[in-house]
């Protein structure tokens, strides 16, 4: 031992707080990864879930716009129909 027995133990104590600094600091970066896991794998099922609504809106699209195609040449039909009668009416 040396002369200074205060001195020793407040190395000692010192030495210790270190220690529970680097444990404390270890304990933060492994949450603090743990935390960047769980960020990223909820970003890809948000990154998912909007992949997946912009191709349900696609596919409603695209049937809206066939919908809309049908209506217009039934339309067309009915209105060429209603115009043929009418010529029929005249020259019959």
């Amino acid at each position: 031992m040396s002369e200074d027995p205060q001195g020793e133990l407040f190395a000692q104590q010192l030495k210790h707080t270190i220690d529970l600094l680097r444990f404390e600091i270890k304990n933060i970066k492994i949450a603090q990864e743990h935390h960047k896991e769980m960020a990223d794998q909820r970003f890809a099922e948000l990154e998912e879930c909007s992949r997946d609504f912009e191709e349900r809106i696609r596919v409603i699209k695209d049937d809206v716009t066939r919908a809309k195609s049908i209506y217009n040449l039934s339309s067309a039909g009915s209105t060429f129909m209603s115009l043929v009668a009418l010529l029929r009416t005249f020259f019959v």
